[in-house]
């Protein structure tokens, strides 16, 4: 599935959630857990239901691949992509939910994804 970026329109995007991690894109080394976690999940739910899939809400020790319906390693990157879009920030990584072969739990994907912010580069 393609999906354009560059027309917000575009995205299903829950605007009281996500306005303050719009807001981010421009303190992106200042967020919290909580914030990154946030723009995870919203992708997720995003992405899901973009596809026609359904949406189950995953806890910190589930694994979005295996565990939703229909999500799988190409739909992680597509996720990930989105992700980079709600934070603002383009993250060195093309596949934030899994990590040498093995499926990471929301939890090891919000510290994966914490921790590129780090060293994340220009804004997108």
């Amino acid at each position: 599935m393609a999906c354009s970026y560059a027309n917000p329109d575009l995205i299903h995007v829950d605007s009281v959630d996500l306005a303050i991690v719009h807001q981010a894109h421009h303190r992106y080394d200042q967020l919290s857990m909580s914030e990154v976690r946030k723009a995870v999940r919203t992708s997720l739910e995003n992405i899901q239901n973009l596809s026609g899939r359904a949406w189950k809400d995953l806890g910190d020790e589930d694994c979005p691949i295996g565990t939703l319906d229909g999500f799988d390693s190409y739909v992680a990157i597509e996720t990930t992509a989105e992700i980079e879009y709600h934070l603002g920030r383009k993250l060195d990584i093309i596949n934030a939910f899994a990590n040498d072969n093995k499926a990471l739990t929301m939890r090891e994907v919000v510290d994966l994804v914490e921790e590129k912010l780090k060293d994340a580069g220009s804004a997108i």
